[in-house]
């Protein structure tokens, strides 16, 4: 069964890396003004004339789910959808976690993100992590608002993989897969800014086909996905990991709403689903 597994991901695996090797890097909507740092890094400025103390934005910092074609569907969904400034830097270093954590520093300081008259971030998990490790060290003290997407499925994948089907896992994502292992979500203290947290309720493909060994782990905590962080709402969204880069029409709105008030809208659903998670529906 295992070599089965084993076959099967690794078709996924190298499937991945040609579509990131291949795919190109298209231009924003023409109602921004972009610019492209050391590519693939994201910088969309709206109001150049204003200085930053007048200005707001969002950084959008993704994990290992990231790709040039996911890329595309963050940046065309806030061109239309958001008249400030948007970050999405490429801070990830398949080499090692520590480098990731070094290169989120970096990008801090040279855009002079605490410049700006008040900053969200939008973290997906591996983002959550870095930003969390940030903060223990740094003060951010225009940090209005911070929104973690969670998952009590995909959290588990760096060690499902790495058992299974390690040197393929590595292939596709880098050693850095290899230091997450063990790693768990360490809350912190936001007593400044308002948090959010959307919690995924659907398993990706990849974690579908391990939901033996991702189940053998323990327990799946749907009613409490956010591990100990505070946070002042949170709600949930029947998607996968994959799909929280791509359906903006599920949650972009809702995202973009809690920025301005602190808080989701009334309608989002704030209970689990009552469905099963690893259902191909």
């Amino acid at each position: 069964m295992i070599r089965n597994k084993t076959i099967y991901t690794s078709f996924i695996g190298i499937l991945t890396l040609v579509l990131v090797v291949s795919s190109s890097f298209t231009q924003g909507h023409t109602r921004c003004v972009e610019y492209e740092l050391d590519l693939p890094d994201i910088r969309i400025t709206r109001n150049t004339v204003k200085p930053k103390s007048q200005r707001d934005a969002i950084v959008i910092l993704s994990g290992m789910g990231d790709n040039r074609k996911r890329r595309k569907i963050q940046k065309k969904f806030f061109c239309e959808s958001y008249d400030q400034d948007v970050f999405i830097p490429a801070y990830t270093d398949r080499s090692s976690y520590e480098n990731t954590v070094a290169n989120f520093h970096e990008f801090m300081e040279k855009e002079e993100i605490d410049s700006f008259r008040s900053v969200h971030f939008f973290c997906y998990i591996l983002g959550s992590w870095i930003l969390n490790e940030y903060l223990t060290e740094h003060e951010v003290p225009n940090m209005a608002s911070v929104v973690y997407d969670r998952s009590p499925i995909q959290e588990r994948a760096p060690d499902v993989v790495m058992q299974e089907i390690p040197f393929i896992a590595q292939l596709a994502k880098g050693r850095i897969l290899k230091d997450m292992v063990g790693m768990r979500y360490r809350p912190i203290a936001l007593d400044h800014c308002s948090v959010g947290i959307i919690a995924e309720n659907k398993a990706t493909k990849l974690m579908r086909h391990f939901k033996e060994e991702t189940l053998a782990m323990g327990e799946l905590e749907w009613e409490h996905p956010e591990t100990g962080q505070d946070h002042d709402d949170l709600m949930y969204v029947f998607l996968n990991h994959d799909e929280m880069y791509e359906r903006f029409d599920v949650f972009g709105d809702p995202l973009l709403y809690f920025f301005q008030h602190g808080a989701f809208p009334e309608d989002v659903k704030r209970n689990p689903f009552d469905r099963d998670p690893f259902s191909r529906k």
